[in-house]
């Protein structure tokens, strides 16, 4: 049984980080006690190093600001 994404490749796409940092800013802008400024730096900065990982493109500025508009 092969793996679809051995033939697209591992990689994610641009359009992959652009969801993550939309659902990121909808988790920012909650108003939830539990999620505090703390927390929020936390997921971010995670997210970021695994998408960093993932890509030497990745550029980790724009999706800090992506995920606070």
């Amino acid at each position: 049984m092969s793996d679809t994404n051995q033939t697209r490749g591992d990689s994610m796409t641009k359009r992959d980080y652009i969801k993550f940092a939309e659902v990121i800013r909808v988790i920012i802008k909650s108003r939830e006690p539990q999620i505090t400024p703390a927390v929020r730096a936390f997921i971010t900065q995670s997210i970021a190093d695994i998408f960093a990982e993932d890509s030497p493109r990745f550029n980790r500025e724009k999706f800090y600001k992506a995920c606070e508009k």
